[in-house]
């Protein structure tokens, strides 16, 4: 409940909306799925804008990967045939991770991208991918990677008055294969371990390696040290054990109500050599 929420604001462009979020500062709140906002009494709030009328609510192909508008629901994104199957529907099973069907039929992935939590999915794979984000604000459009994007908090990345309008993937060139993992009680569950990697080159010789972890810490974050250790290397199990082993090492985190500390980082080992294994699987 927002206790002295006095006005909604419909805007139909990225301009109008701007100007609003401009001229009411800390006192607007961005509705779109409208999953987060439900949960928040932020007394500041006295302004809402309802972004659902810009549009920017499609999945497009675009070179060798997708824009996603901010206003695409999960569930499109976890159905969409082409995502399926692009980079070995890392992106689509990400989406599909998330809580039940019906909150994937509202969460929005600008809505989950910013307002991002511990144990949230699809941005764990927007970092193995290292999508762009497309936004908009007062001093024109910029595109920012999602490595920059997750150094810290999206909101605090944005501006008070910019809007993330969409998200840009590519596929990496030549062959390539990617996997998510999720570690949670049920399937509608919170997550307590996420991965999400992405490959190229060949089993013999990895090109690149991409390794995102979630649920350990506050924002996703990548295994760096593990990935250096595939780079130009064989994907042989002792490798891909070896990078699990690594990006055990470098966790922090700590225990909740869910798990211990000591459970969570020795999931993050098993589900780290699994998840690359899957993707390896996936090279000649």
């Amino acid at each position: 409940m927002l206790p002295n929420a006095k006005t909604c604001h419909y805007p139909r462009t990225p301009a109008e909306a701007i100007r609003i979020l401009k001229d009411s500062g800390p006192r607007a709140l961005i509705l779109a799925g409208g999953t987060t906002a439900a949960l928040s009494s932020d007394p500041k709030v006295e302004v809402l804008l309802d972004i659902t009328r810009l549009g920017h609510d499609g999945i497009q192909a675009a070179g060798r990967g997708f824009r996603i508008g901010c206003n695409a629901r999960l569930q499109e994104v976890a159905s969409f045939a082409p995502l399926r199957s692009f980079c070995t529907g890392l992106v689509a099973q990400a989406a599909g991770a998330v809580g039940s069907r019906p909150i994937r039929n509202a969460a929005t992935v600008g809505g989950n991208a910013v307002q991002v939590f511990r144990w949230s999915d699809p941005p764990v794979a927007w970092l193995a991918m290292n999508a762009r984000f497309e936004i908009e604000g007062p001093a024109g459009a910029r595109t920012v990677s999602a490595d920059e994007f997750y150094a810290r908090h999206p909101r605090q990345a944005l501006d008070g008055a910019e809007l993330v309008l969409g998200v840009h993937l590519e596929s990496p060139e030549g062959p390539h294969a990617g996997a998510f993992s999720k570690l949670a009680r049920t399937a509608f569950d919170l997550a307590m371990v996420d991965v999400a990697v992405l490959l190229s080159g060949s089993r013999k010789s990895c090109q690149e390696a991409r390794i995102a972890i979630g649920a350990t810490r506050t924002l996703p974050w990548r295994a760096t040290r593990a990935e250096e250790r595939l780079r130009g290397k064989p994907l042989s199990a002792e490798a891909l054990a070896e990078a699990a082993r690594l990006t055990r090492e470098d966790t922090q985190t700590a225990a909740d109500a869910r798990t211990s500390k000591e459970h969570r980082l020795h999931m993050v080992e098993v589900m780290v050599r699994r998840t690359l294994e899957r993707a390896a699987a996936e090279l000649r």
